[in-house]
């Protein structure tokens, strides 16, 4: 990923190209030539990017702090936040001469078309889902407890109460049900979270429509553009990914190491004062959170990979 867009999450309309070789001055309101940094982007030689806080705000990637001294790896997918800004990681290509952000999902065709035997992109969830009895009960298990929640905070987020919420939920579970047996799951017409989204918007437009008390929903969708509420949709859809990932690694290191990482990333604690809390030297503190976010890197990719 030599180069990629900033997409702002207020505003899709508002990119900034960033390229390398870099580095880059980064703050609330984009890139800044001016030097003017609240956190810096630089270029690895494998042409990785890290993402480096300068102390002067709350820097994070996904949520997390970024330590002003410890750069924080970025991918495409990404969201980086500088106090109230929020910025999506597009990664781009070139097509005939123009720089395109390829995490952008309008128009993704994804059908219900039977899937061929040769697909092996398809993630055993799906292959579960088209199983009969018990196996078959275990996979739709796992498919709610996995896209459920991502359903119910972005309808939440779209100003539904949490009752309103959970019928969405079992709408889109239900919608899904219907098409599982036949799903076609192909990565080269798009994404399975821009198909969630999609199904998910047409439930809350169909119950906004149907409910006096929705109309301002309605009319806040329509006045959004389809990109933007595709970023809050992948913000959503990344919160869960990184709180399941937290759960699938916390098994591997002792209760210590887990709360370091906790109270410094997650919590906003100094270094300092973690460390003198503890009766550990700074740079333990450090080594023990630089493990737990090495592993919650490396796990968030595989969720990412396995969950579309």
């Amino acid at each position: 990923m030599s180069n990629f867009y900033l997409t702002s999450s207020h505003d899709s309309e508002n990119q900034f190209l960033v390229e390398s070789p870099g580095p880059h001055a980064l703050n609330a309101g984009g890139l800044n030539p001016a030097g003017d940094a609240e956190a810096r982007l630089a270029l690895n030689p494998d042409d990785s990017w890290m993402l480096q806080s300068t102390g002067k705000q709350q820097v994070r990637v996904n949520g997390l702090l970024v330590s002003d001294d410890a750069p924080e790896l970025i991918k495409a997918g990404d969201f980086i936040s500088i106090d109230d800004a929020l910025f999506r990681v597009d990664e781009l290509r070139r097509i005939d001469g123009q720089a395109v952000a390829v995490d952008s999902e309008q128009g993704s065709t994804l059908t219900t078309r039977n899937w061929t035997a040769t697909n092996a992109t398809r993630p055993s969830i799906f292959l579960r889902l088209q199983d009969e009895g018990s196996v078959r009960e275990l996979g739709w298990g796992e498919f709610v407890e996995q896209y459920g929640p991502i359903v119910r905070n972005y309808a939440m987020s779209r100003g539904l109460k949490w009752d309103d919420a959970d019928d969405i939920v079992q709408d889109v579970m239900y919608s899904f049900l219907k098409r599982s047996d036949t799903f076609e799951y192909d990565l080269e017409r798009g994404r399975f979270r821009s198909y969630m989204r999609t199904i998910t918007l047409n439930s809350i437009r169909k119950r906004a429509r149907s409910e006096t008390r929705s109309a301002r929903i309605e009319e806040e969708l329509v006045a959004s553009s389809e990109s933007n509420l595709e970023i809050q949709w992948d913000l959503q859809w990344m919160a869960h990914i990184v709180q399941k990932s937290m759960q699938a690694i916390k098994g591997r290191f002792d209760e210590k190491t887990m709360d370091i990482f906790e109270r410094i990333a997650i919590r906003s604690e100094a270094t300092t004062s973690v460390a003198e809390s503890l009766g550990m030297t700074e740079v333990a503190v450090r080594q023990s959170r630089f493990r737990v976010a090495k592993a919650l890197r490396e796990q968030v990719e595989l969720e990412k990979q396995a969950h579309g």
